[in-house]
């Protein structure tokens, strides 16, 4: 294992399990180990933790577990926002050969929603993204907010839905920070005064406002995350959208992106990301819409969708390893564990 350009450690994964190197190192433990832990298990008196499936039969363990679960609370319940954005039997084809258009998706997305996108490669995923954004058309009817977002243009809807792509750089034209920031106030005609104080305002929220004078080509791939999130932000828009905002991080990198993508959705701000990242799901947001052959085959919550094992064939999901270590020890209730687990995990700072 490396890191900062040294190799930090040179034995086998099960060792590696035992000790807390990993994390220290910015790489998470699975979550069965980490649940273990929270059980208040001996991970040393366990000989294997490689996978479920070796964890010894032990009673003791699934005793830990159980009791554990019992005294976990359900968080209060959220109240549900009004409507933002409703799509009406929407759909699109790129070519009359593609096998599994997207087609009669029907959804209603609320203010405040933090809404995690699945599926596997192809299924419209980001197809639905671009319809919402305007860059291709589509059949059936989208609305924002009561009105048919057929009637603005890409340069309206983008002050109404920002949309952030996977690689910052793809995005990124400016040389220092704050003119990135500022060019689509600029675009806008916006005066340099106002540009200023919302441009200053905007980073602070977004932790960038010490690097205001810096060029971008300084920052780590965190930081330009955030310069893109932050350029989106500035114009005010009441939902973004974001392409596998963690693909390839660390899990430091990591837990910045999302543990602000959080603050951000706590202050009122409607999020909605693409992953494939079934942890990220469980863990930050409330909603799932999944997606199969072009089809939405569940607008449900992200526990419900991950232990539903003909939607996460369908969607060709991975299972959480709670669900697999809850079946391992014989729990009560396997789902319920999976969320006491979730809800279990409070909002982490970046290490």
């Amino acid at each position: 294992m490396v890191n900062d350009g040294e190799i930090i450690a040179n034995e086998n994964p099960n060792d590696l399990l035992h000790e807390d190197k990993l994390e220290k190192a910015g790489v998470r433990s699975p979550l069965y180990v980490k649940a273990l832990s929270k059980a208040d298990i001996d991970l040393a008196q366990i000989s294997d933790l490689t996978s479920v499936s070796a964890l010894p039969a032990n009673p003791e363990i699934a005793n830990k577990l159980q009791t554990w679960e019992n005294t976990q609370t359900d968080p209060k319940p959220e109240k549900e926002g009004s409507v933002l954005l409703e799509l009406k039997d929407v759909g699109h084809q790129y070519n009359k050969r593609q096998a599994h258009p997207l087609h009669d998706v029907n959804l209603k997305i609320n203010k405040g929603d933090f809404i995690s996108i699945v599926g596997q490669n192809g299924a419209g995923k980001t197809t639905l993204c671009r319809i919402i954004c305007g860059f291709i058309s589509n059949e059936g009817k989208a609305e924002f907010e009561g009105e048919n977002l057929a009637n603005f243009s890409i340069k309206e809807r983008a002050e109404k839905i920002g949309y952030v792509m996977q690689d910052p750089n793809q995005m990124i034209s400016q040389k220092m920070i704050f003119d990135e920031v500022a060019l689509g106030l600029r675009l806008r005609n916006v005066n340099e005064a106002e540009i200023k104080d919302r441009v200053y305002k905007t980073l602070k929220i977004c932790g960038l406002y010490p690097f205001r004078n810096w060029p971008i080509s300084a920052l780590s791939f965190g930081q330009k995350k955030r310069v893109t999130i932050a350029a989106i932000l500035v114009l005010e828009p009441e939902m973004i959208i974001l392409d596998e905002p963690t693909a390839g991080q660390d899990w430091k990198t990591y837990t910045e992106i999302m543990n602000f993508l959080r603050d951000l959705n706590e202050r009122g701000k409607t999020i909605m990301i693409v992953t494939h990242d079934m942890h990220l799901m469980l863990e930050y947001t409330k909603r799932s819409f999944a997606f199969a052959n072009g089809e939405l085959i569940a607008d449900t919550t992200p526990i419900q969708l991950l232990t539903d094992p003909t939607l996460v064939k369908k969607a060709s999901l991975r299972r959480t390893s709670l669900f697999e270590l809850a079946k391992h020890y014989n729990l009560d209730d396997p789902n319920g564990f999976v969320k006491a687990y979730i809800d279990s995990e409070e909002p982490r700072e970046a290490k």
